[in-house]
């Protein structure tokens, strides 16, 4: 709505917007201000709460000097991104001297009043076909559409279906190896602005499948699935991230992992059979250890500890344990709990490599293989796939998965991640994509 002015009054104009507008993106408002004299324009809303703090939740300046002999200034208001409650009329006044004018904005709502269901609830990894549906969902913005994923249990979203009309989706899924777990599927629906619901499911139980026993057994799988999926990107995103997942896997069963509460650490979670980082307040060895964590209020503790850190899992009996200066890497004699200058270190026996010598030399090799594979596959999905906001997301999820572990990384490897990178991050600067979407792409290349 224009109030027409005469004389010395400005004009002032809104561009107006005729459908709802989706308040999970920032929100522009765009103004233009004629006029003869100076005056000082200012953006309001009739939400009082919202009015009182607009200058904060606005990324432009909701005040603006307007020179005199104006013709067409734009004023713009850039709201932030879930200031605005969805399903609600709001009221924006744009006004400078004696000018004003109006725009009655109405914000989408997401979908809603449907279920989430997967069948069947308890099966077997890599065997049983899952079925994840939906039904019932409302929303006036159609079509609707779906998104099926899963995390991993390193909290990984995996893409299943990327963003369908089709309200269902098959998928076989990996275990999660940390004992009476289950595995977190997730369902996004999102009606035709945009506008999203996220349901969650954590009620499915996955069974560690007898037949995987080896790197040979998962090549072969993977290979089987890949000659299946024919060159459909859903069914290849699928085979991506389930083997990726596979791969990622992390035991944190109670029967190797120690008592974390005893040594003032985490819960185990990104290593396997191994505690998670110092307790708050707490200090030790940083990230993942199984070493004592020692409390920074008991000073006596931290400067009379005679306790010495040990290798985990006792280097798996592959190896000799030693201690390293972290600062110069040179072998000392001995490394105790409170010196963070320190660490261990397993020499592992020749037919031994990792960490804590827990892996045949030729399985790493098996599995330098298989993620290679799997990275070139997801290279072809960069390629074959026009990229959007659902897509560039399920590559950063994919170089996040596959590049996990970087000793499992050939050379050629590392290039091709450094390539879906380079791609992932072109295609994200030429759509609106939320910047917490493509954080991962550092972590992968980092």
């Amino acid at each position: 709505t224009i109030i027409p002015i005469e004389g010395d009054i400005p004009i002032i104009s809104i561009q107006s917007i005729t459908q709802p507008i989706n308040t999970l993106n920032n929100i522009l408002i765009s103004g233009s201000i004629s006029t003869t004299i100076s005056c000082i324009s200012k953006w309001n809303i009739n939400d009082i709460n919202i009015n009182n703090n607009l200058e904060l939740y606005s990324l432009t300046p909701i005040i603006y000097n307007i020179p005199f002999q104006s013709n067409n200034y734009i004023v713009n208001l850039l709201i932030r991104n879930n200031i605005l409650l969805y399903e609600t009329n709001y009221q924006f006044t744009l006004s400078c001297g004696k000018g004003i004018s109006i725009i009655n904005i109405l914000t989408n709502g997401p979908p809603k009043y449907g279920i989430f269901n997967i069948n069947p609830n308890i099966g077997i990894e890599l065997e049983t076909l899952f079925q994840l549906k939906s039904f019932n969902w409302f929303d006036i913005q159609i079509p609707l559409t779906y998104q099926y994923e899963y995390l991993s249990s390193t909290g990984i979203r995996n893409t299943i279906q990327s963003k369908s009309e089709k309200t269902f989706t098959n998928t076989l899924l990996s275990s999660n190896l940390n004992l009476n777990q289950n595995t977190t599927c997730q369902l996004y629906v999102y009606d035709s602005l945009d506008a999203y619901t996220i349901i969650i499911n954590n009620d499915i139980k996955v069974i560690k499948s007898s037949s995987i026993q080896n790197n040979n057994d998962i090549s072969l799988s993977i290979n089987n699935k890949l000659t299946q999926s024919n060159g459909d990107i859903d069914a290849t995103r699928q085979v991506i991230s389930l083997y990726g997942s596979l791969l990622n896997q992390v035991n944190c069963s109670n029967m190797k992992t120690p008592n974390c509460n005893l040594l003032n650490r985490n819960e185990c979670i990104d290593k396997s059979f191994t505690c998670g980082e110092c307790k708050l307040g707490y200090i030790g060895d940083e990230g993942s250890s199984n070493n004592i964590c020692l409390n920074l209020n008991n000073t006596l503790l931290l400067k009379s500890n005679n306790i010495s850190k040990i290798c985990e899992n006792n280097c798996n009996n592959h190896g000799e344990c030693t201690f390293i200066n972290k600062n110069t890497l040179q072998q000392i004699l001995e490394c105790k709990s409170n010196d963070i200058t320190c660490d261990t270190k397993c020499i592992c026996n020749n037919e031994y490599t990792g960490d804590i010598c827990n892996i045949l030399k030729s399985d790493l090799l098996e599995t330098i293989n298989i993620r290679s594979t799997l990275i070139s596959n997801l290279l072809t999905l960069t390629t074959n796939e026009d990229p959007n906001i659902e897509s560039v997301t399920s590559w950063v999820s994919g170089l996040s998965s596959l590049s996990q572990k970087t000793e499992e990384l050939s050379l050629s490897s590392a290039n091709i991640i450094l390539d879906v990178a380079s791609s992932a991050i072109e295609a994200a600067n030429k759509i609106i994509i939320n910047r917490n979407s493509i954080t991962n792409i550092f972590k992968s290349i980092d």
